[in-house]
């Protein structure tokens, strides 16, 4: 899987529900990941809720992707992203992943919902799905 492949796979709005403090820790919020990234608010904001990378710069998705703590280059960490994101079947119809985990952090009605309702939207839409 080429890095393009992985860009394509993981896109803004995946990659923002994904960001951690650490593996497996707490979630970022739009400030940690502006403070980390050099984004404003504003443009973290933007990016975490699009559904692929169309018009955003290389360096802007470099910055957003290294502050959310996901390295698309590390094979172990983009296994660990695609075994969470994976979901399930159930009778043969894909269900997402729940996000249960991040459902508990204080930012999860605020900043984290609206980008996983985005996320179920596109991820549902089989056009969309890799």
């Amino acid at each position: 899987m080429t890095f393009w492949d992985k860009a394509e796979f993981f896109p803004p709005v995946c990659i923002r529900l994904l960001a951690r403090k650490f593996p497996s820790g707490p979630p970022l919020s739009n400030q940690d990941i502006s403070k980390l990234s050099g984004l404003t608010i504003f443009e973290v904001a933007h990016l975490s809720q699009q559904v692929d990378w169309t018009g955003v710069d290389v360096p802007t998705m470099r910055r957003y992707v290294t502050a959310c703590n996901l390295d698309l280059e590390n094979a172990d960490a983009v296994h660990r992203a695609r075994t969470y994101l994976r979901g399930k079947t159930k009778k043969g119809t894909w269900v997402p992943p729940r996000f249960s985990d991040i459902q508990r952090s204080p930012i999860w009605v605020s900043e984290l919902q609206p980008c996983a309702i985005i996320f179920f939207r596109h991820a549902s839409n089989p056009r969309t799905r890799s």
